[in-house]
């Protein structure tokens, strides 16, 4: 097996105990997992914890959820929710929610709740990392402060020290994570990509259901000697870049690039915005932290509309995007907020955008999407 396969099956196979955990739990680690890139991976693995992401499965329904979410909450929170309470997740010991994407961070509550009523079910202790959305100085002080008492609850948990080693540690491994990942950037940007959407996708989800170190030393494996061998993409293939709501399976991916089209980057958390921002390695290390999460690529629910819309826009020329398909999913509404802003500022660098609205987690009716992004596709300029 080679290492994009290896990805691949990390991807498909990310519920899989024996795969995912076993090996780490034998050890006597412990897992947290988290459904939120917000997450400070680096404090979890100086706790020697395993970093894990959390999310739902498009192949299955909400019958569980139901029961308990209001109508409210978003597509993709309904499928992760459902994920838990079923016990697919049951080897993650601690779940990680940040403040933030609002029907995540009710979750948490939802789950101290499913705890309390039902004390044999198998979900781990949910932990809520509040932290504040904007960048203002005032801000980082309280996101540091929130931070420090979740490194302090790590060291509980995990029993042992969290040392200033440990972070540098962590910090270098992550670090290296986001610069092979911004490589892997560079072959979705070339005139003839070297890799497609989907694999795109599957290879930095990857990232966040491995151990660190092994994964940049497969990456680095695939980077040196196996994308030399693989064939580039049609340069005839329309260039799309996505935006929008989070995606975190293949099915759009899947659809759009059956057609003439590839996909050569998106604005997503599962995209280059999981990638952007290292941490400084000079600074103290809880300083260091702080910065990163809290002056990042903002979040769509972030303060200040101009940034975000500013990122998205340069994101997609960068990739040299024909068009942009911009996906929301159901219930995701803060998303729409952003809309009009973004198309205005793509019109202006004549970037077309194609809206796929209110559009289910679970894909019921792929015709219907492939469609419209066929008929999108048929209108860019020079397409014909």
């Amino acid at each position: 097996m080679n290492a994009l396969q290896t990805f691949q099956k990390y991807y498909q196979e990310r519920w899989n105990y024996e795969l995912i955990a076993q090996d780490w739990k034998e050890k006597g680690g412990k897992v947290v997992g988290y459904p939120d890139i917000n997450c400070p991976e680096e404090l979890v693995m100086a706790a020697d914890c395993l970093p894990l992401l959390m999310t739902g499965d498009p192949g299955t329904g909400t019958e569980a959820t139901d029961k308990h979410l209001e109508p409210y909450f978003s597509d993709s929170a309904r499928h992760f929710y459902e994920a838990v309470v079923t016990e697919r997740y049951h080897f993650v010991d601690l779940i990680c929610f940040v403040a933030g994407d609002c029907s995540l961070s009710w979750i948490f509550h939802y789950f101290q709740e499913e705890k309390r009523f039902n004390p044999t079910l198998r979900i781990g202790e949910p932990y809520f990392l509040d932290r504040l959305t904007t960048t203002f100085g005032m801000d980082r002080v309280f996101n540091l402060d929130r931070l420090a008492a979740f490194r302090d609850y790590l060291e509980d948990f995990a029993g042992k020290r969290i040392t200033i080693d440990a972070l540098a540690q962590a910090f270098a491994i992550t670090n290296e994570t986001k610069r092979l990942l911004k490589e892997v950037s560079a072959l979705r940007r070339a005139d003839q990509p070297r890799i497609t959407g989907s694999e795109a996708l599957q290879i930095i989800m990857a990232s966040m259901l491995m151990p660190k170190t092994a994964y940049n030393q497969l990456l680095r494996q695939f980077l040196e000697n196996e994308v030399n061998s693989r064939p580039a993409q049609d340069g005839s293939r329309v260039r799309l870049f996505l935006s929008g709501s989070n995606i975190d399976n293949l099915g759009l991916y899947k659809i759009i690039e059956t057609l003439p089209a590839t996909i050569v980057g998106e604005d997503t958390a599962f995209g280059d915005r999981y990638s952007d921002t290292p941490i400084d390695e000079d600074l103290d290390p809880m300083e260091a932290l702080v910065d990163r999460y809290t002056y990042k690529t903002p979040d769509p629910w972030m303060y200040g509309i101009d940034e975000i819309v500013k990122y998205r826009v340069d994101s997609a020329e960068a990739a040299k995007a024909q068009g942009v398909i911009f996906y929301q999913l159901r219930r995701d509404d803060p998303l729409a907020w952003d809309y009009s802003s973004q198309k205005r500022e793509l019109a202006k660098r004549g970037i077309p955008i194609l809206l796929l609205q209110e559009q289910e987690y679970k894909i019921t009716a792929p015709e219907q999407i492939r469609a419209k992004v066929e008929a999108f596709i048929d209108t860019l300029p020079g397409r014909n």
